[in-house]
């Protein structure tokens, strides 16, 4: 009875690091430099974006070559609702 409860112990914990790791690793997220079509200049610009690693789809917007300085961007940020392409390449 006491190796039952034992076992069954150890599996509940272990179910409940991987349960822990899935939905924390979820919260990853990265800053990438990447091209993006703007709506309000109707043209591309150069971005700095934060990704959801789990999803994939942009979060935040730290930098933008539409404004002046990149860093501070004014906008709603709609750009991070459109489909976007292959991150560009770092310099």
């Amino acid at each position: 009875m006491l190796s039952l409860l034992l076992v069954l112990s150890v599996g509940v914990a272990l179910v409940m690091g991987l349960v822990m790791n899935v939905l924390g690793s979820r919260g990853g997220r990265r800053v990438v430099p990447h091209v993006l079509w703007c709506p309000i200049r109707n043209r591309s610009v150069a971005t700095e974006i934060e990704i959801d690693e789990w999803t994939l789809r942009p979060t935040d917007v730290y930098s933008c070559s539409a404004f002046d300085p990149p860093e501070r961007v004014l906008c709603h940020k709609r750009c991070r609702d459109l489909p976007m392409a292959a991150p560009a390449a770092r310099r």
